[in-house]
């Protein structure tokens, strides 16, 4: 036995970077009822052939009897009966010193538990067992946990018996195939055999799954750390084979060398926690000295926790050009003060911060905004400033590639005792934990205020869960002036302008036009590098060499455009460079255009472009020839991991059919990208999906060829037994598509019908508008149809009255549709357009009217088509502007309790003339909407008629009120005060109060001071203005109250 451990595989187990892989040999002398046993392949060929084969062909090989006894059986008995036969195997003593150590991973090609049992039966295991048995989501789990090993099952376990779609690898069919299902985790060990040492236990290397996974390192063998390999014994021609593949032979079992390392490793040395000091933290003036934090929470506040004090802790010093490109996101430069303050700081610090320093409750606020526009910067702003109150306040903030844990946030906040803030940059990449945090916080009344950024657009989409918990959203828009000129002079100040005097006035307000009206992203750099951004950008590509290191920055490109960083190991696969060598290359040739980070999530280096929307502009404008295009992306997808969250994000954006279908004019380009999708593994169902999608929205699509592949999709999906409703959502609109080029009235109304049928199950089940609108199109489309065609003669046409009273009942159901959706979602973008094409087809087009008055003269009653009728000849204007009336206050009459009738009625006299009907029109107003109801359209008019020519004090508290509820585009403006003709009245006022980017003005004509923001002015009207400059101005109104647009100085 040798006893000795090598010098590198001992510094590898010592600092927890070695993984350990085990064979069937490591199981030997495990425990069955407390005697020791060895399960040989020969054991189980005998004991499978007695059971399935009557004792005959124990002569064979054990992979040919697994082969005779799954067809004699079936492959689900065979799995039972390996279950059974592993099922009583117990850790021996020297199993139960594994959990003793940190190891980089576990991987095993065994299917027994002793592993699992070895950590469940340690009192003082090192870290948490995380088995990984098949792709998905398993892997990222197992990663994710603070101090979990990932424990990979390279050819299944005993747990999954009943799982045949990875079968336990137990015969020749299964070796043939063991990738199957699993092909991502040997993805994910080939990446980390590149970069940790391998101990390989009670395994024959010759096995041909592992000679393989050898293989697929290649070349890296030369360069990477050395492996270790046990066995019984080796001979002088062994030993120089394995030496000269950098694999250490090791003579002995796998007991003597878990007992060698237990000896010559101190256990001291073992330990994480010795890795950070408690007496260091910089948080331990706040916890009261009877209480200590857990070895966990040292852990996170020193891996993934930046305390954020008043002043800047020891760090390097900034580069200016860095920040303002984009390149330096720490907060070193915040500290240094390279930022301008922005007029909405002091808002949050007053709400978020100061107001809830006494409050005993949890609080969320929200920093909102486009991308680049500045979040992260402020909100780092906000936490510094928030260290500094005098009653300083504990503020942390969680690190980029950091993970929220729960258990150790909260821990945090009761060892301190006080309210804790807790700052997080993007809340919607961390959207998962971030929930389950505050569903405990709100639970338990924890004092934690969380401040949050995220992008308006990925809020609107996704942040619906977030939401009802916000206390107060910051929307940051555009720099006003109080903030330009003191940019301007910061951009001077560190040499990234020169003097500001040497400037003509005409230079200096073309910078000042670039930061009012582009993106802040963009300005800076136009400012920054004085050229257009696109240009910048282009440059800078075509300057970094050489070639190869080019292409790699083009790589992370591509994938960043997911707004996801690029992890180094795939990265290394995809480049071909080494892992080493790609952190040279941000010391060197792409310092200046890429980032890196550690993302705690994979336990693997990221990297980014500056920005995911700098990445998106490289990958089109780095690459012109489509041909080239298509091979960048293939040669990616080819290499891309899907058990990670991150290539899996990339993956999925990088195949979506519309996008590829805008991408390549040419649709075979298009397809050998879905081509090398297919190959990586990902879902059929998916890839299925998206080229029906491809086949829809490209120019030269084919719509029967899109339905075979959404057939292919729901088949696929039916398999692995998940319903995708965004297939059925394709379906519908292939159906719909199919309708508009059908050339008889038969196949348009079966294509119709059957969209119909797939849409409305779908309704009132997403956080989008998408089925009630493709609905609606759908419905419209029939209308336009009809409405269209030429006119037959009714009496020749015996079916005419018929097919108009199925007219009347699709336009009635339109309309419901319609208002039922907005009176939920007045701000819904799509549902509005639409109700204003079908306002527009009706009140357009005389045959729609003569339809719906012939059945409203019949059906006087039938409230819903009399209110359509009515808002279609509004809609028409001139004479019909009266005629709708009439039949509206006809409606009103017969039901006085209608909302929507009301609403329509009022909404008719506003555009009749509102201040010779403002008694009618408040009247009607009252009587469309409940206090406090959802009706938010029918409360947003009453509350801005009552400011016109009501109750002011009411209008203020509607506005109040629709204020706090949660509509997505509240800032929306719309429905101006007109003069008689139709054309926006002009008001004349004056402006009384003129703040860093907003003001307002006084009117005699109005109760009401009027609101105004600088972003809806031109910039030299916002510079002329001042308190008490007289203005003439355009009143207008959202779901805040009036505002002014369109502000000019009085003539």
């Amino acid at each position: 036995m040798q006893n000795k451990i090598p010098g590198p595989i001992k510094t590898a187990i010592e600092s927890g970077n070695a993984i350990l892989f085990l064979g069937a040999g490591a199981s030997f002398d495990a425990l069955v009822e407390g005697k020791e046993t060895r399960i040989y392949a020969t054991t189980l060929r005998d004991m499978l052939a007695d059971k399935f084969l009557g004792g005959a062909h124990k002569n064979k090989n054990l992979l040919t009897v697994a082969d005779y006894a799954r067809n004699e059986a079936s492959l689900a008995k065979v799995q039972s009966f390996v279950r059974d036969t592993f099922l009583p195997l117990s850790p021996a003593p020297f199993h139960l010193k594994i959990p003793k150590f940190r190891w980089k991973a576990i991987v095993t090609t065994n299917y027994d538990l002793i592993i699992e049992r070895a950590y469940t039966e340690s009192s003082d295991a090192l870290q948490t067992l995380s088995p990984v048995t098949k792709d998905g989501e398993e892997l990222e789990r197992a990663l994710a946990g603070q101090n979990s090993v990932p424990y990979l099952k390279l050819h299944g376990s005993i747990t999954n018996y009943a799982d045949t779609s990875v079968p336990i690898v137990l015969d020749s069919q299964e070796y043939a195939k063991f990738k199957y299902g699993r092909e991502n985790l040997v993805k994910a060990f080939t990446e980390w055999a590149t970069q940790c040492p391998i101990v390989f236990c009670g395994y024959s290397l010759s096995d041909e799954n592992i000679k393989q996974i050898l293989f697929d390192i290649g070349d890296e063998s030369q360069i990477r750390d050395p492996y270790l390999y046990l066995n019984l014994e080796f001979d002088d021609i062994e030993q120089r084979y394995w030496y000269a593949r950098r694999i250490l032979p090791y003579t002995g079992t796998f007991s003597d060398f878990i007992d060698a390392i237990d000896s010559q490793i101190h256990e001291k040395n073992r330990l994480l926690a010795t890795l950070f000091d408690k007496d260091k933290l910089s948080i331990s003036k706040w916890i009261p000295s009877h209480n200590q934090p857990s070895d966990a929470l040292v852990q996170y506040l020193y891996e993934e926790l930046l305390h954020i004090e008043p002043l800047a802790p020891a760090m390097a010093k900034p580069i200016p050009r860095d920040f303002y490109s984009g390149l330096d996101t720490s907060f070193s430069p915040i500290y240094a003060e390279f930022d301008v303050t922005r007029a909405i700081t002091n808002e949050i610090l007053n709400t978020a911060v100061i107001n809830t320093l006494e409050s005993t409750e949890p609080k969320l606020f929200v920093i909102k905004g486009y991308a680049g526009c500045g979040k992260s910067v402020l909100a780092k702003r906000v936490a510094i400033e928030t260290s500094k109150l005098l009653d300083s306040p504990l503020v942390v903030w969680l690190k980029e590639g950091s993970i929220i844990r729960s258990q150790q946030i909260i821990e945090l906040q009761q060892l301190v005792k006080s309210r804790l803030y807790f700052f997080v940059d993007d809340a919607i990449e961390q959207q998962e934990e971030l929930t389950a945090l505050l569903q405990t916080l709100f639970t338990r009344k924890i004092r934690i205020t969380v401040i949050a950024c995220g992008r308006t657009n990925e809020f609107n989409i996704y942040g619906e869960t977030l939401s009802k918990k916000i206390s107060k959203t910051f929307e940051l828009h555009d720099l006003d002036d109080s903030e330009v000129s003191p940019l301007l002079g910061k951009l001077s100040e560190h040499k990234i302008l020169g003097p500001l005097d040497q400037y003509t006035q005409i230079e200096q307000k073309l910078f000042i036009e670039k930061l009012y009206s582009q993106q802040l992203l963009v300005a800076l750099h136009e400012i920054t590098f004085g050229d257009s951004f696109e240009n910048i950008l282009v440059s800078e590509f075509e300057k970094i060499t050489p070639r190869e290191v080019q292409q790699i920055y083009l790589d992370i490109c591509t994938l960043h455009q997911a707004e996801v960083g690029v992890r180094a190991g795939l990265l290394s696969r995809i480049s071909g460079v080494e892992i080493t060598k790609l952190n040279d290359l941000l010391i060197g040739p792409l310092a200046r255009v890429v980032r890196s980070n550690y993302e705690r999530r994979y336990r693997d280096i990221t990297y980014q472009s500056r920005h995911s929307e700098i990445a998106k502009l490289v990958f089109s404008l780095a690459i012109t020839d489509p041909k080239q295009r298509a091979y960048q992306l293939i040669r990616i997808l080819d290499k891309i991991d899907l058990n990670y969250s991150s290539d899996n994000k990339s993956f999925f954006e990088l195949v979506r059919g519309k996008r590829l279908a805008e991408l390549f004019e040419e649709k075979n380009l298009a397809i050998s990208v879905f081509d090398a999708a297919d190959k990586n593994g990902a879902p059929e169902a998916f890839i299925f999906h998206q080229r029906a999608i491809l086949e829809i929205n490209h120019r030269l699509g084919n719509l029967d060829v899109a339905s075979d592949y959404v057939k292919k999709a729901e088949i696929a999906n039916r398999e692995t037994g998940y319903k995708d409703s965004s297939i059925q959502h394709t379906k519908a609109n292939l159906l719909r598509k199919k309708a508009l080029k059908a050339t008889t009235l038969v196949e348009r109304e079966r294509y119709r019908a059957d969209a119909r049928s797939i849409l409305k199950p779908q309704l009132s089940t997403k956080g989008n508008s998408y089925p009630e609108h493709l609905l609606g199109q759908v419905l419209l489309d029939e209308l336009k149809e009809f409405f269209t065609a030429p006119k037959t003669d009714p009496k020749s046409d015996s079916t005419q009255d018929a097919r108009e009273q199925s007219i009347v009942r699709v336009t009635s159901e339109l309309s419901s549709l319609i208002e039922s959706y907005l009176l939920k979602h007045p701000d819904d973008s799509p549902m509005t357009l639409l109700r204003t094409d079908f306002l527009k087809t009706l009140g357009n087009q005389p045959k729609a009217l003569e339809i719906l008055e012939r059945f409203h003269a019949k059906n006087p009653d039938n409230i819903s088509i009399s209110r359509v009728y009515g808002d279609a000849l509004v809609t028409g204007g001139g004479q019909g502007l009266d005629d709708g009336i009439a039949v509206l206050r006809g409606a009103v009459l017969s039901a006085p309790s209608d909302k929507s009738a009301n609403l329509s009625l009022a909404k008719a006299l506003i555009k009749k003339d509102e201040f010779g009907n403002a008694e009618s029109i408040l009247s009607f107003l009252r009587r469309s909407f409940s206090d406090g109801d959802s009706h938010y359209e029918a409360r947003y008019f009453f509350a801005r008629c009552n400011l016109l020519y009501g109750d002011v004090d009411k209008g203020n508290n509607e506005f109040k009120q629709l204020r706090d509820a949660y509509l997505t585009e509240r800032d929306r403006i719309s429905f101006p005060v007109c003069e008689l003709d139709g054309q926006p009245k002009r008001f004349k006022g004056l402006v009384i109060t003129r703040q860093a980017g907003y003001g307002f003005i006084k009117c005699a004509e109005l109760r009401f001071n009027t609101f105004f923001k600088r972003g809806k002015i031109s910039i030299d009207t916002w510079q002329s203005i001042q308190n008490q400059s007289e203005i003439e101005f355009l009143l207008y109104f959202n779901y805040r109250g009036p505002i002014a647009i369109d502000i000019r100085p009085q003539q």
